[in-house]
């Protein structure tokens, strides 16, 4: 064998084992990454969060959002909705929307989508271990999760989640008052 095809060969060799020390070392940082990081489910703790009290309610429903999130953007309609039904004490949870944005960022976001809700910015998403925006906890008292939502809901996940959520109004009987002359023969008001 020659002295130059000798020298090819161990420079190939060289090569491939540099290349394939490269896509173990990947491998392995990428696993170990995506193994760190553990999207909360139901059952586990929220952290701490600056201006969420989980005690003052039996039940809080938090949003997590972020400026430039368009899919935020497109769910931007259901939020004003269940921040309608919170304003007219019709939902049954606190509902708190939390940004990894400053104050002014969030506040433009409040004010340009017409969200009437209370926001709490500056809120690292990371240490809510969420994958991505928007993301939905519905939390207990000790701020354990009852059950969430990722991503956009669908229109069906949105009925599901207002049913689980909305204060039921109670039947309108169409009469101010009831006769206590009642009975299986004579219907209540009847004459």
């Amino acid at each position: 064998m020659k002295r130059s095809e000798l020298l090819v060969n161990i420079t190939v060799i060289v090569l491939g084992a540099a290349v394939l020390f490269f896509l173990v070392k990947t491998y392995r940082a990428t696993r170990n990454s995506s193994a760190a990081v553990q999207e909360p489910r139901a059952g586990d703790q929220l952290p701490a969060i600056p201006g969420v009290d989980w005690k003052a309610n039996d039940r809080t429903l938090l949003l997590a959002l972020k400026k430039g999130c368009h899919y935020c953007e497109d769910s931007m309609p259901f939020y004003r909705q269940l921040a309608q039904l919170s304003e007219q004490n019709a939902l049954k949870a606190n509902l708190v929307a939390v940004f990894p944005d400053s104050s002014a960022d969030v506040d433009a976001i409040a004010k340009t989508e017409k969200l009437s809700l209370r926001t709490v910015p500056n809120v690292p998403l990371d240490t809510l271990k969420i994958p991505g925006t928007p993301t939905i906890f519905l939390a207990d008292r000790s701020g354990k999760i009852i059950q969430d939502w990722i991503g956009v809901l669908s229109d069906q996940q949105q009925q599901q989640l207002l049913a689980l959520l909305q204060v039921e109004k109670p039947a309108n009987t169409g009469s101010a008052s009831v006769s206590s002359n009642c009975d299986a023969q004579k219907p209540c008001g009847a004459q």
